[in-house]
């Protein structure tokens, strides 16, 4: 299970594909997620390897403090974790999957702060899977880093979603509904 932000972003990527087809990214309206649209960003793909930022929203923009636009996302992560994240974005493209990395938000002098970052393949006009629409979904408080900028992203654990998702359930306790 994942961070309610997460399920949502991924509940809508879902609802885009059609049986066996990769959502189009012009088929993405931000309006339909605009409360996620600051920790949402945007890659493109120049071959594996090369995914460079073609937006950002807000709070990415401000986690490091930077504007990202063209930069190779892989640049952000540690160089040690950059070929596990390279083949699983490969895989997750290759098997029109989304995925899940949980992750740690490193900043000068601060503790770490945990943080869940979704990749959801898209097609291009082509029909190349040629973009990924992403979620920051921090799963610690962020206020931890007071301010610093990430000066990088470790992984934790890299997540593909592998079959059905199961369904909500009603939670009860001593006989009052809870969900």
């Amino acid at each position: 299970m994942f961070h309610p932000s997460t399920e949502r972003l991924i509940e809508y990527w879902s609802r885009l594909k059609a049986v066996g087809r990769i959502p189009a990214r012009a088929c993405v309206n931000p309006g339909d997620f605009a409360p996620l649209v600051p920790q949402c960003f945007m890659l493109g793909r120049d071959g594996p390897g090369a995914y460079p930022f073609r937006l950002s929203g807000g709070f990415v923009a401000d986690l490091h403090q930077r504007d990202l636009r063209g930069d190779n996302m892989l640049g952000l992560w540690a160089t040690a974790d950059r070929a596990e994240l390279r083949d699983s974005l490969e895989a997750s493209r290759a098997g029109g999957e989304p995925l899940v990395i949980t992750s740690d938000i490193h900043a000068a002098g601060v503790a770490t702060v945990g943080m869940e970052v979704l990749f959801l393949p898209l097609t291009a006009a082509d029909g190349e899977v040629s973009r990924f629409l992403g979620l920051y979904q921090p799963i610690a408080m962020i206020q931890r880093l007071r301010g610093q900028p990430a000066h990088e992203l470790t992984i934790r654990r890299t997540g593909a979603l592998d079959g059905p998702r199961p369904g909500l359930r009603l939670v009860t306790v001593e006989g009052r509904r809870l969900g």
